[in-house]
């Protein structure tokens, strides 16, 4: 705010300086041309030249002595009569032959006007056409002038620059005392808006302008901490309110339904006579295992928000493979496909709790029977890649629309627009389940386009040890509960 008041001080302190110096110098130069004026006109000057006497002042009347004083104070003008070459015809005083070169009085002859001849000094000559073709060139030295504007503008620079420096000074006093308050609530203003609500915008001093918007700062800064704090309040009642809602309804609805249909698969297979032999000892043996982790489900969906204490070995082929056997099951008009599965089975070992890996993997399946047209082949599989273990489900349906693809693991979330629905679907929470045990087992969930149509869903999970900064060797490794869903 000072540099451009002071620049405006300097702009008005120069522009006045020239003001005044052109002024004083148009008034010398004016003065200069009334005495050359009254030096031809009011009869300073004698006769006018060869045949007339001398050039120089008139005598005084006769009988009276020249005033010695009168001479002092009278300023005789310099005068030198030429011919219209620009010769020297006479001049007055004698010395005056040598004050013009032959180039200005040849540029003199045969003018009538007013003007300054450049030199060392300069001079101000008015010259006068006589006759027969001459022309009388009366002269007054400017150096008295010349000294006379030299001194103003030196006065004029050391004045202006004391002006200035004065004007500083106190412009710089007043910005600082009408800046300080303003600046310090800005500084409050910054520090609110990084979050520091505990800032306090001080008295309220300065001018009227100033100390009003610090009194409309402090009450806005009282308001918004207040709004705050019942926004916090009413945010973490919703969130409570809405955990409880959506641990309760979305493991109920989704965790339970996915083994049901496993053994709701088995018991079609066994109602249509597919199963025989070795076939029905193996269902019977599924269903004995679908029960049994059925029974585990549901003693453990209201544990679920709890961390879990079970850590410990899961081979990820190994769920892979009987999350296989529960789809072909469940889906016999499908062609399921499971690849990875006979590796080597340490290199798919991962560090978690195994009923719910198997859920995460399971629900994946299952998304991609419930949501492609019937018949659409699914494929599972699993790969280890370095310290990480993946485990993929890719159908070939319609796939994912691009703009639900950020959204789809959110839960209550149902891309209808781009996958087909069933009447029996629940309320979009499968994928949010899965990501929240994916993310507890400190791993990560994507979906992609599949090639050639499709979408593929991805589990990475880190393989054999937990992650740094967690137990080893078996220890107990706590899983955080669902807290967004």
């Amino acid at each position: 705010m000072l540099w451009p008041i002071l620049a405006t001080l300097i702009v008005g302190a120069v522009a006045l300086g020239v003001y005044v110096e052109r002024s004083v110098a148009r008034d010398l130069r004016a003065s200069v041309d009334d005495e050359l004026t009254r030096a031809v006109t009011g009869g300073v000057i004698g006769a006018e030249g060869p045949g007339g006497g001398r050039l120089g002042l008139p005598e005084p009347p006769d009988g009276q002595n020249r005033d010695p004083a009168d001479a002092e104070r009278t300023v005789a003008p310099i005068q030198v009569l030429i011919d219209g070459s620009g010769a020297i015809l006479d001049a007055a005083p004698d010395e005056a032959e040598a004050l013009f070169t032959a180039e200005q009085l040849a540029t003199l002859a045969g003018t009538e006007e007013t003007r300054t001849v450049e030199g060392d000094p300069r001079y101000r000559v008015r010259t006068v056409a006589r006759q027969p073709d001459n022309t009388l060139v009366v002269a007054f030295s400017l150096e008295q002038v010349d000294n006379s504007m030299t001194s103003l503008r030196r006065n004029l620079l050391i004045g202006g620059v004391g002006l200035i420096a004065v004007q500083a000074v106190v412009v710089w006093l007043i910005a600082g005392a009408v800046a300080r308050p303003v600046t310090r609530m800005s500084d409050v203003a910054h520090r609110i808006a990084e979050g520091d609500l505990d800032a306090h915008v001080g008295p309220a001093e300065g001018p009227q302008e100033t100390a009003t918007l610090a009194t409309d700062l402090s009450s806005m800064l009282t308001t918004l901490r207040e709004t705050i704090e019942i926004r916090e309040e009413a945010a973490a009642d919703a969130t409570r309110a809405r955990d409880d809602m959506a641990r309760f309804i979305a493991d109920a609805s989704h965790e339970l339904r996915t083994p049901l249909t496993a053994l709701k698969g088995y018991s079609d297979l066994h109602r249509n006579g597919m199963l025989d032999g070795d076939g029905l000892d193996r269902a019977m043996d599924r269903i004995g295992d679908e029960s049994e982790r059925l029974t585990r489900l549901v003693t453990d969906l209201l544990k679920l928000a709890r961390p879990s204490d079970v850590s410990e070995p899961v081979d990820l082929a190994a769920i892979v493979s009987a999350v296989g056997h529960d789809i072909r099951a469940a889906h016999p008009d499908r062609r399921i496909g499971v690849s990875g599965v006979d590796g080597d089975a340490d290199r798919t070992v991962v560090t978690g709790d195994p009923s719910h890996l198997h859920q995460a993997v399971l629900n994946l399946a299952a998304n991609a029977c419930h949501h492609t047209p019937a018949g659409t082949p699914v494929e599972l599989a699993v790969v280890a890649e370095n310290d990480r273990v993946r485990v993929s489900v890719t159908d070939h349906g319609p796939g994912v629309d691009p703009a639900d693809a950020d959204q789809l693991f959110l839960p209550f979330t149902r891309g209808d627009s781009s996958r087909s629905r069933r009447s029996h679907d629940g309320a979009g929470l499968g994928l949010a389940l899965v990501h929240q045990i994916v993310e507890r087992h400190r791993g990560a969930v994507a979906v992609t386009d599949t090639e050639g149509g499709g979408a593929t869903f991805t589990m990475n999970l880190p393989r054999s040890a937990p992650s740094s900064g967690e137990p080893q060797n078996g220890a107990t490794v706590p899983v955080e509960p669902v807290t967004n869903l």
